[in-house]
């Protein structure tokens, strides 16, 4: 399963990984073995779900057990996963300054990615006398 993931560039849905990994092995894998196996590499830092798209994506920079900053495309739905040690430092300091206990902690931003912005810019300012 963690192959299957590294080897894709958009999140996969639990229900897209069962049929994947079971076509590729001949056989059916039950959903609850899929959901195990799911949140024991989330333990270990290897795969991070994206709770907005309900999907799975493995982590760029494996074996890290805390939270991420994502961002999200809507375009093209690819996942760029940033380093959130500042941030973090700053919501737990104002969660402790207000008594609260962070249990999870859950950042996604959506937008437009670098390429599909690229792409828009190009579609939308198309150059006008230029022939193939």
């Amino acid at each position: 399963m963690l192959a299957l993931l590294c080897s894709e560039v958009t999140p996969k849905g639990a229900y897209d990984l069962l049929r994947e990994l079971g076509a590729n092995r001949g056989r059916a894998i039950s959903p609850p073995t899929i959901y195990r196996s799911l949140e024991y590499l989330i333990e270990r830092g290897l795969v991070i779900r994206i709770e907005s798209r309900n999907a799975y994506v493995a982590r760029k920079r494996p074996g890290i057990s805390g939270g991420a900053l994502l961002y999200v495309c809507s375009t093209c739905s690819s996942i760029v996963e940033a380093e959130v040690a500042p941030l973090d430092h700053c919501l737990r300091n104002v969660a402790a300054g207000i008594g609260f206990r962070i249990d999870r902690q859950i950042l996604e931003l959506e937008g437009v990615c670098q390429g599909c912005t690229a792409s828009q810019t190009r579609v939308e300012n198309p150059v006008v006398g230029v022939s193939a």
